[in-house]
């Protein structure tokens, strides 16, 4: 199989992640901070390890502050609730995904308003036109998992000059691993993405990077490993935000999948990456079918054909061994501006496709034009 829907989640991975894997269910294979045997210690060295890992990728001094999670949706959530206090107006563009969406159209109930500016063009401006007063919240993806396109991290450093009472959140799930970024004050408060992408970790993993210190709501209540008399989360981080057991087997995996990321220089994987991509496009233009949502994506393509649907190209491409993904990627508003809301097909790379595998995506397509168009 050539597995082209990496955005989703990555396959193959590299082989110290599946030899961590292995390691960790057989050695570290206790509750890590809930004992002092050695198989719990074991497990709470592989999370401390994943934590001085993601520190190192993002040039980050507080592995306390790295708080993990199921996901990326299971981190913007906490993230947008954790703020204290709650959010009055918060701002996200027409680019987000449902996990960002979602979680602030439900702060409804709780008093906060939002507005959606668009994320075509001048940026900066755009996030301008939608301030009122009370915004104290802006949530933004730093890479579009429908296009690819990304965001100019200098207009989101000039907008934190702007406005350093609105508190940021970023959303990374695209970004991480593939894109260099540096986690401190001049782009962000919480910075969100997953584990199972780009970082190459099993599915159940993620986390938020809280780079300010605050006073956090907890997302969830239960044991923490410390201060188990009171009847409140611990107030410090991680343990404030991290209630019961966490998943060591996905957060070790995602640990080593760091660690190859760091060995082959993010760089270098940006390079690769962009190489895929551009490739992609030029494939797909040679064909004169199928129209690219955005020719400038990063590991992301996305097109449409006016005499084929989405899903049927998809399903032809897994027929012929090919995985891709069709719909609206959870990303309704950008599929309502791109494609009227009939979805797309999502092609998405990883570091370890090869440019073979857009060789034989091309041959594909062009047999599903011959055949069906």
């Amino acid at each position: 199989m050539i597995y082209l829907d990496n955005a989703a989640t990555t396959f193959p991975k590299p082989k110290c992640v599946y030899k961590k894997l292995r390691d960790c269910l057989s050695h570290a294979v206790g509750n890590p901070g809930r004992a002092s045997h050695k198989a719990s210690l074991l497990a709470a060295e592989e999370i401390f390890d994943a934590r001085e890992a993601l520190c190192e990728l993002f040039s980050f001094p507080y592995p306390e502050r790295i708080v993990f999670t199921q996901n990326a949706t299971h981190a913007l959530n906490m993230a947008i609730r954790a703020l204290n206090p709650p959010p009055k107006h918060a701002i996200y563009s027409d680019r987000e995904h449902n996990s960002v969406i979602r979680p602030i159209e439900a702060l409804a109930a709780m008093g906060c308003s939002h507005s959606v500016f668009r994320a075509e063009g001048d940026i900066l401006t755009a996030m301008e036109g939608t301030m009122r007063e009370n915004t104290d919240l802006l949530v933004l993806s730093l890479c579009s998992n429908v296009t690819g396109e990304c965001v100019s991290l200098s207009a989101l450093k000039e907008f934190r000059k702007r406005h350093p009472e609105v508190r940021v959140i970023l959303d990374g799930a695209q970004w991480v691993g593939h894109l260099p970024l540096t986690a401190d004050r001049s782009i962000c408060d919480i910075l969100c993405a997953p584990g199972h992408k780009a970082l190459f970790g099993l599915q159940g993993s993620g986390f938020a990077l809280f780079v300010t210190e605050g006073n956090y709501t907890p997302f969830s209540y239960g044991g923490s490993g410390s201060d188990s008399l009171s009847a409140d989360m611990p107030m410090l981080l991680p343990e404030r935000m991290e209630a019961g057991t966490l998943a060591t087997p996905a957060i070790a995996t995602l640990q080593a999948g760091t660690r190859f990321i760091l060995k082959v220089g993010i760089e270098n994987v940006q390079r690769k990456i962009q190489d895929l991509s551009k490739k992609t496009v030029e494939r797909l233009d040679a064909l004169q079918e199928f129209e690219v949502l955005y020719k400038k994506g990063h590991g992301i393509v996305s097109f449409t054909s006016k005499k084929a649907s989405a899903s049927a190209i998809a399903s032809f491409l897994d027929s012929r061994g090919i995985a891709v993904r069709s719909g609206l990627h959870c990303a309704p508003l950008v599929h309502k501006a791109l494609t009227d809301g009939k979805g797309a097909v999502r092609i998405s790379v990883s570091y370890l496709n090869r440019m073979a595998d857009i060789d034989r995506l091309y041959r594909e397509l062009k047999d599903f034009k011959r055949i069906y168009i």
